[in-house]
């Protein structure tokens, strides 16, 4: 267990009505919890046209070739100013017209937390992080020296995940729909270094990423303009549980799956990544403990075209792991052409669209 006295106080914006979901959201390097909440729940956008057509657009969100088309990303005088940010850009609808979030989802508990307060390398001072990031140029370097902050946040977050879940079961009236609550109706995610930490703790085996079972599901994963520490690693690791598991199956040794020291059974992808990452950040098993190899949930990658700080092809690297993981099928990537690192109306319209469809999924099990 982590001390939450060396967190500052997470930021909330409550639902206008019933309390239905909860969404967390992990902020970025340079910022904390309450800006980034501040800045994302205060941004207007039109309404999202319901139905409306993606261009280079199929399953998962992306063409056929994988690499999917950029969306455009309106500019005009009218640009919201955000310091040391790119200009975040209103289209020419009519102020009238722009919502927010919490407009379009009023039954959404928004969440976000802080990282720990500490040393960072690349901005020369203390600030708010996940943990430490040396060089904004190669992510890489200086992984090593993140890995005891990599494991601090993915603690301190699993425990925030289960007092949110906990909230959000006691708000309904009766057993049998704590049950059914308990699938799928937590989304977490974030931005930057937020998307990164969320990744992580996503394949750590501390929470299950799933719309269905008992275990602290996980409906959704928002992975916004992020990277994925120790990547290289991750991907060789997956690489090799397939391998090992063609040789088990040409032998007939094993099946699809095999089974755990808990007792729990294991698809080969994230088994491979869940076990590196448990290895690497030293993730004990307590007795009574299990750890979660389950990943089933459908993830939502956004990506400014013209990011200067977390390149392009760091955010296909990492989309490309959760292809493995999950499938190309549940996961939905877009670029947005001349958007730097930051986000535009037309990410937020797609991210609501994304949340509202799946939702809608869920009720019609």
């Amino acid at each position: 267990m982590v001390e939450m006295d060396d967190h500052i106080e997470v930021y909330v914006v409550g639902p206008k009505g019933r309390h239905e979901y909860t969404i967390i959201l992990l902020h970025g390097t340079s910022t904390s919890g309450p800006e980034f909440g501040n800045s994302l729940m205060s941004f207007r956008f039109p309404r999202p046209v319901k139905g409306q057509e993606r261009s280079g657009e199929e399953r998962g969100g992306m063409s056929k070739d994988g690499q999917g088309e950029a969306a455009q990303c309106p500019t005009s005088t009218s640009a919201i100013k955000i310091p040391s940010m790119p200009d975040c850009a209103h289209s020419h609808a009519e102020e009238s017209d722009l919502v927010t979030l919490q407009d379009l989802l009023p039954n959404v508990r928004w969440v976000f937390p802080s990282g720990r307060a500490r040393w960072v390398t690349v901005l020369a001072r203390r600030g708010y992080a996940w943990f430490d990031v040396h060089d904004f140029k190669d992510r890489t370097v200086g992984e090593e020296m993140q890995i005891d902050a990599l494991k601090y946040s993915v603690i301190y977050l699993k425990e925030l995940v289960e007092r949110e879940r906990a909230l959000l079961e006691s708000v309904s009236d009766n057993e049998g729909e704590k049950e059914k609550w308990k699938r799928g109706r937590v989304v977490i995610g974030g931005f930057s270094q937020g998307a990164a930490m969320a990744g992580i703790l996503s394949l750590s085996g501390e929470i299950a990423m799933s719309n269905s079972g008992s275990n602290i599901a996980i409906g959704g994963l928002v992975l916004m303009s992020g990277w994925l520490p120790f990547r290289k690693q991750i991907q060789g690791a997956i690489s090799s549980s397939r391998s090992l598991e063609n040789v088990r199956d040409s032998l007939g040794l094993s099946a699809s799956t095999s089974e755990t020291r808990t007792g729990t059974t294991k698809p080969t992808s994230i088994s491979g990544a869940t076990s590196y990452i448990r290895t690497l950040l030293s993730l004990d098993i307590e007795e009574g403990d299990r750890i979660v190899y389950e990943f089933n949930a459908p993830v939502f990658m956004g990506h400014g075209g013209a990011d200067e700080k977390v390149r392009v092809e760091w955010g296909m690297q990492m989309k490309d792991v959760f292809r493995d993981v999950v499938g190309e099928e549940n996961v939905q990537r877009r670029e947005y052409e001349g958007l730097g690192h930051w986000w535009c109306e037309e990410e937020i319209q797609d991210l609501v669209v994304w949340l509202g469809e799946g939702w809608e999924r869920r009720k019609s099990e």
